[in-house]
């Protein structure tokens, strides 16, 4: 299964077979990546850290969040969660970027970069309470997640890799 995310539209698409039609049909939604940081003026440094995360899932370093990044990657799992800020579904990639560290007061905010830059994981797809996102695909209709995670289930059971193109 292929689906294709067209990033700074806001748009993605993807095939499903529809077995009333009898036919494979085109599934468009809404997928929007935005993201606070110091680029936009949305994050301000006297905010809390945000921290990446490492290829293992654990807590990286302090960073200024970054849009997902473009390119290919795999869909690699469907993790429940019950944050309202993911639920009740993670769509996890294996995505990841070089993202700058940064240093951090003793109060936990933003003090400055580092120059040092370190890869950045954990990048996915989710139903979000927030309008923003830490660089990952907000789903914006809880249904066309409910789709999307059935169509991304469905292509598994087939044996098939599922690839997700960001541009």
């Amino acid at each position: 299964m292929n689906i294709r995310w067209d990033r700074d539209n806001c748009r993605q698409t993807y095939q499903i077979f529809d077995a009333a039609l009898r036919q494979m049909v085109n599934v468009d939604m809404v997928v929007v990546c935005l993201v606070r940081n110091e680029l936009n003026g949305e994050r301000k440094l006297d905010s809390k850290a945000v921290y990446s995360e490492m290829a293992n899932g654990t807590r990286g370093v302090p960073y200024m969040p970054r849009p997902f990044p473009k390119g290919m990657c795999k869909i690699v799992a469907i993790i429940p969660k019950d944050s309202p800020y993911e639920a009740p579904e993670f769509i996890s990639t294996d995505a990841h970027q070089p993202v700058e560290e940064w240093s951090i007061k003793p109060d936990g905010t933003y003090d400055k970069p580092t120059g040092r830059m370190v890869e950045d994981f954990g990048y996915g797809e989710h139903n979000s309470t927030s309008s923003t996102t830490l660089g990952c695909g907000h789903i914006l209709s809880p249904d066309e997640r409910r789709t999307f995670v059935a169509a991304i289930q469905a292509a598994w059971a087939n044996g098939e890799t599922v690839t997700l193109e960001v541009g």
